[in-house]
């Protein structure tokens, strides 16, 4: 009864206190996951409003916050190296390519202090939850816009140029709807509000899994399907109070999949005999980008070249986080960076293992950065400013990091 009472206390504290201000804020991020997400489609040119737009968004952020950082910890300090270390060595390629200084100064200075303490001081207890629902607000717009002037079909392009776009936009609008789920399931008593909220977003997850499967995106599926599993998994950590949620999800989950290959086989060449082909190793594992990344490998020096270099030579990103820094950073801008991104996994793994029993939302910042990682293998989410993905994931770091002192 305790651990109950505790868990009901730990849900009701993560709600309680949500006003005006924190509305405002939530506002503000999915207005600039909007801005950002502008580039998402990496076959059109960034558009000139982008940057304008996206500073006066920070700019009101700055002031709604007050300026203020907080505490940093311990485990604070030694991130912060791993990331600086990457930001400096941005800096250092941008000088020796002659590239666009300002962007990487932004990295070395903004980043840490607006996106890893200000923005999460001032949310407080309610950050995991105004992230994820920046999220699912920030995409609605570029999924709604894509189901009214497009209608569904195989290798769904939506309002993009390439379905792999749609499936990236599909899957990150997703994660924000699987971290509101995953926090409510650690509600009390149901109500009518609830209850309407619960339906909303199963319907919204179920939209985007369709989507999913018509864009054909190989990698937004399997991150999908790797959330569902983390879902899951986190529910069992405590199977014993969440026995209506496991039998609920993996339920549905079998019926959905069961849809799929009745419908998929009834059609032939249908949405998910799409996907199918896509798996089939006939067709080559990762669609020729281990043509840049041989590239990548072979040109590989100490300050990179920049960050559209490789774009203006190939006329394609890296489509992998990791030789993208590589290629644009150099190699030991490379080294930071893992060592970084490693240390995140581990930080954001700890926080669900330890706090999802009383507090749902803590597997949150867990579930982002596995999606930002994941889609990271054979997609193009990194950046200097970056996508509504890549400041989802800055975010979500501010959140692990200030979790403890924020609750």
């Amino acid at each position: 009864m305790a651990t109950t009472a505790m868990i009901r206390q730990g849900h009701m504290k993560n709600c309680a206190g949500f006003g005006l201000s924190k509305l405002l804020m939530t506002l503000l991020l999915a207005g600039l996951i909007i801005i950002l997400s502008s580039v998402v489609d990496f076959s059109k040119p960034l558009p000139s409003w982008r940057l304008p737009a996206a500073g006066a968004v920070i700019g009101f952020i700055l002031l709604l916050c007050r300026f203020r950082v907080g505490k940093i910890s311990l485990q604070a300090i030694l991130l912060l190296f791993f990331w600086l270390g990457y930001a400096t060595m941005s800096v250092a390629s941008a000088i020796v390519s002659n590239d666009n200084i300002v962007g990487e100064l932004w990295q070395l200075v903004g980043v840490p202090l607006v996106f890893f303490f200000v923005i999460p001081h001032y949310t407080n207890k309610h950050g995991v939850v105004i992230i994820a629902m920046a999220m699912a607000l920030g995409y609605a717009p570029f999924i709604l816009t894509s189901l009214i002037l497009h209608p569904i079909q195989a290798n769904y392009e939506g309002i993009y140029a390439n379905p792999n776009a749609m499936g990236m936009v599909a899957a990150t609008w997703m994660t924000g709807l699987l971290i509101l789920v995953r926090g409510y399931t650690m509600g009390g008593g149901r109500t009518l509000a609830k209850t309407f909220i619960s339906i909303l977003l199963g319907l919204s997850i179920l939209v985007g899994l369709g989507l999913l499967v018509a864009s054909s995106s190989r990698t937004s599926l399997i991150t999908i399907g790797m959330l569902f599993f983390i879902f899951v998994w986190t529910l069992l950590l405590d199977a014993s109070k969440k026995r209506f949620w496991i039998v609920l999800v993996i339920t549905g989950t079998s019926l959905l999949l069961m849809f799929m290959l009745v419908t998929g086989g009834a059609r032939g060449g249908g949405m998910l005999a799409e996907q199918m082909k896509k798996f089939d190793s006939s067709l080559g594992s990762v669609s020729g980008r281990e043509v840049i990344w041989q590239t990548v490998l072979k040109e590989t020096s100490i300050f990179g070249y920049g960050n559209s270099n490789l774009e203006r030579r190939l006329g394609e990103p890296a489509h992998n986080t990791h030789m993208e820094v590589l290629h644009a950073k150099g190699s030991i801008g490379l080294i930071f960076r893992v060592f970084f991104d490693i240390m995140v996994i581990k930080m954001t793994y700890r926080l669900a293992v330890r706090k999802v029993r009383e507090d749902g939302y803590a597997v949150g910042p867990f579930m982002m950065i596995m999606t930002y990682m994941v889609m990271g293998l054979t997609e193009n989410v990194n950046g200097t400013l970056g996508s509504g993905i890549h400041m989802a994931f800055l975010l979500m770091i501010g959140m692990a990091l200030n979790y403890d002192e924020n609750n």
